[in-house]
Parts: C-alpha cells; sequence; structure tokens
C-alpha cells in the first residue's frame, strides 16, 4: 500500500489512505498523506472520508498478504 501512495503522489494524485491496521503501520504512511484508521467494512467511515477528501477514485489494496490466510480464514474480516 505505501508503494502505491508514493506512486500516486509521484504522478501528482493527493491520495488517503483508510487502513485497519492489522497487517500494517501507521508510520508507512508518508507524511502529509491523511491516514484514517477504520475498517473498509464501515460504509459510514468511507463515506464521510471520501466526502471531506473530494475522492474520485479508490484503489482497493486491503487483502492479506499472504495467500494461505485468506484460505485459512476466508471470512476473516
Amino acid at each position: 500500500g505505501a508503494h502505491v501512495v508514493r506512486a500516486l503522489q509521484d504522478a501528482g494524485l493527493d491520495p488517503v489512505v483508510v487502513d485497519d491496521l492489522s497487517s500494517g503501520h501507521a508510520d508507512f504512511v508518508p507524511e502529509g498523506v491523511p491516514f484514517v484508521q477504520g475498517t473498509i467494512l464501515d460504509r459510514d467511515l468511507l463515506v464521510a472520508t471520501m466526502r471531506e477528501h473530494g475522492v474520485t477514485g479508490v484503489i482497493h489494496v486491503a487483502g492479506f498478504k499472504y495467500a494461505g490466510v485468506s484460505v485459512q480464514r476466508p471470512l476473516h474480516t
């Protein structure tokens, strides 16, 4: 996710990060990038965040890094 954020910045875009930190660290979010801690399952949080920051597109990178986790725990949220 951090690499995607940096690529967006390099392209002149203003990313916003929403993350529940279940497998990441807030320290990986580059300085100056808005960070909202929460789950992507919280529709109200997502809507409010997108409105507040004028989001016009979404890149979903909230999957687990390791395929085995998704097989062992397919309904994990």
